[in-house]
């Protein structure tokens, strides 16, 4: 699916670019990327279902990913027509001697759920 043009944005947990269609996307400016470990986006989203809008994480502090500096999105025509959407800078705070940076939460669009029974409007029964 990551080869049509479905999709349009991505939060990945591992490195990307060892799937060369996708990184050709990404180069052209056709996908915007957004890099999170694995355990922050997971979070993330159990952050938004608990109503916390935020919260800190020592993961990705003095990296890239808190500087900003990888871009979300390239210009239609690649990387030498410049940045679309520049990569999102994260606040950073210490606690405790630690340095942490501050992650949003994210809605999740789509779940799978295994459940031994599930009626038509979606009440699960597990075993």
């Amino acid at each position: 699916m990551s080869t049509s043009s479905c999709w349009v944005r991505f939060k990945v947990e591992h490195c990307p670019f060892r799937n060369k269609a996708f990184e050709a996307l990404y180069l052209k400016g056709e996908v915007s990327l957004e890099l999170c470990p694995q355990g922050t986006l997971i979070e993330r989203l159990r952050a938004h279902a608990a109503g916390i809008p935020a919260f800190f994480t020592p993961t990705g502090a003095s990296t890239a990913v808190e500087e900003g500096s990888i871009p979300v999105r390239y210009n239609e025509g690649g990387y030498a027509n410049g940045v679309k959407i520049p990569g999102i800078k994260k606040e950073s705070r210490e606690f405790g001697g630690r340095k942490y940076i501050m992650e949003p939460a994210i809605a999740g669009d789509v779940a799978f759920v295994r459940a031994w029974k599930v009626d038509e409007v979606g009440n699960c029964i597990f075993l």
